[in-house]
């Protein structure tokens, strides 16, 4: 399983993303596997429960602040799910 998410890092820096996080555990505790960590370079958020280390749980856009950058990150994470073995 593979999660994305929306949100907006300026408006809600707290918690940008936080559902990433809250899907990830519903999926692991069925017994997914939860593929696509993203890291969290290039954003600006103060805090997230979907990021650790540096990387978030899946990918992350924000359609406020950063539409310039989501298709290339979209596009980015795809080719990294096919190398994880998802099968697009």
């Amino acid at each position: 399983v593979a999660i994305f998410g929306l949100g907006d890092q300026a408006g809600y820096g707290d918690n940008f993303c936080d559902a990433m996080d809250e899907l990830k555990s519903c999926f692991e505790k069925q017994g997914a596997e939860v593929i696509g960590a993203w890291s969290a370079d290039g954003y600006d958020h103060t805090e997230s429960k979907s990021e650790a280390g540096g990387t978030f749980v899946g990918l992350a856009c924000d359609e406020d602040n950063q539409p310039d950058q989501s298709e290339e990150r979209v596009k980015a994470w795809v080719a990294q799910l096919k190398s994880e073995g998802m099968p697009l």
